[in-house]
């Protein structure tokens, strides 16, 4: 067996499959590639068994064949490679031969070991998307995910609710929640599907650029590009409700120019105890006072920032790590906080033009930390 291609071709596929490799597995047979050649086509599969992914690309080849190979040696040594013609070749038995006309290199393969196969995914819903907004989106909310809780699964992924009026992304670690709400699409077969944050991960990498193809069934969900596809389970316990832990009464006001906070509040973070992470904002009607200390190490910061403010003036205190991540993500000028009370929940919007909020609703809402005499 073997099959003719250009090497940077080639890597070029073997760069969007090989997210799909464990770094840590169990099973030796997730350390591989399956390659497979039918028909001139060269189909390269990975997989950590919870997400599939398989590329395929034109070579010119012999014969049909399929084999499996180390993945990481494999994608390594062909991104070394100058661009140029790479002769691969099955010289005996176990022995890859791949050639260039300035070097040969051998590695093992495998014919023997079964490799899983990909779940087919039944079309009982299909959708289209630009990849570059996926892509956004993805980046926009996955952060505020909790990517590890063992006793609530539905969290550990991303929220795609499909809806008559929007299509909604939501992810939430309950401490911090974003909800992005595209009003450009609708479905007329309302559902909710949960996509393990691995795959988003995954998806956010090699999606821009594309128009993706979704569609799902209740165990998977399909993710269709032109010379890619992305088969993932999903999380199936139910998400929460995330309509009713968003306040309603927040009629407390406060406008402030995003980065000059985003600025200060990554200062104060270098003041904030480890253990406590702290934060406390003291609003006034034209100021915002930010002051963050850690007593242990006997260090303090504070900033003023100018500020618009509708209400009675209050203290109020968060996580500032949380509270750098949810300004890090969003790309408007000013941003607005709905508060209520310091016990309450805060809601962050961007502030934008009424043409873009009938495009888009971004809505981040951010928990408070109990004030606390401890830092």
């Amino acid at each position: 067996m073997k099959f003719t291609v250009n090497s940077k071709i080639l890597e070029k596929s073997l760069a969007k499959v090989i997210p799909g490799v464990p770094s840590k597995t169990m099973n030796p047979v997730m350390e591989n590639f399956f390659l497979q050649v039918s028909d001139g086509t060269l189909f390269i599969t990975s997989t950590n068994e919870e997400v599939f992914l398989q590329c395929n690309l034109s070579v010119q080849a012999t014969e049909d064949f399929v084999f499996l190979t180390n993945a990481k040696l494999f994608y390594d040594l062909v991104r070394s490679i100058p661009d140029t013609t790479l002769y691969v070749e099955a010289v005996d038995q176990s022995k890859l031969q791949l050639k260039t006309d300035n070097g040969v290199y051998n590695l093992n393969y495998d014919v023997s070991q079964e490799f899983p196969q990909i779940p087919v995914v039944n079309r009982e819903f299909e959708f289209q998307i630009s990849g570059t907004l996926l892509k956004n989106i993805i980046e926009g909310t996955s952060f505020a995910i909790d990517k590890t809780n063992q006793t609530r699964m539905a969290i550990t992924g991303m929220l795609f609710d499909f809806r008559s009026d929007a299509l909604v992304f939501v992810g939430t670690d309950g401490h911090k929640l974003v909800r992005r709400t595209q009003f450009e699409f609708k479905s007329e077969t309302p559902h909710q599907i949960v996509v393990p944050e691995r795959t988003t991960s995954i998806l956010s990498k090699v999606c821009d650029g594309h128009q993706v193809t979704l569609f799902n069934d209740a165990s998977y969900v399909h993710f269709q590009m032109p010379d890619l596809y992305i088969v993932s389970k999903l999380v199936t316990m139910k998400y929460p409700n995330y309509q009713t832990v968003i306040p309603q009464e927040n009629e407390k006001m406060l406008t402030v120019e995003r980065k000059a906070l985003l600025n200060a509040v990554t200062r104060m973070l270098l003041f904030s105890n480890p253990r406590f992470q702290q934060l406390r904002l003291s609003i006034k009607e034209n100021a915002i006072e930010l002051f963050s200390e850690d007593s242990n190490s006997h260090s303090s910061g504070l900033d003023t920032l100018e500020s618009e403010y509708t209400g009675t003036p209050m203290d109020i205190s968060f996580n500032p790590q949380f509270m750098q991540e949810i300004l890090g993500h969003l790309t408007c000028e000013k941003v607005l906080f709905k508060l209520d009370t310091p016990t309450r929940a805060a809601i962050l919007v961007p502030v934008v033009s009424e043409a873009e909020k009938e495009k888009e609703d971004i809505l981040s809402l951010l928990m408070p930390v109990r004030l606390s005499t401890h830092s």
